[in-house]
């Protein structure tokens, strides 16, 4: 009996034992997964933000480059037409200055 009670006592402290580090390997591994699964949510999530805002900062420089060109040929537009309409009235002025030269003589 007493054999059997040790033997019994010893495969019932096997089990626990076996069942405890089972348990234990098992947190142990879920938590690493876990772990290892938020590094790798974060790493997304960060290299998705960081797309993101360099894409939003692309956006915005092609914005910003767009508007300064748009600006630079309304200003090339508008210093162009300014000189063509100086050039037609002095033109005019002159033509007018010299058929009023040429009638008074």
């Amino acid at each position: 009996m007493i054999r059997e009670i040790t033997t019994y006592q010893s495969e019932a402290m096997i089990r626990e034992i076996t069942t405890y580090q089972s348990e234990a390997m098992i947190r142990e591994i879920t938590t690493y997964q876990s772990e290892a699964m938020i590094r790798e949510i974060t790493t997304y999530q960060s290299e998705a933000m960081i797309r993101e805002i360099t894409t939003y900062q692309s956006e915005a420089m092609i914005r910003e480059i767009t508007t300064y060109q748009s600006e630079a040929m309304i200003r090339e537009i508008t210093t162009y037409q300014s000189e063509a309409m100086i050039r037609e009235i002095t033109t005019y002025q002159s033509e007018a200055m010299i058929q009023q030269t040429e009638r008074t003589n």
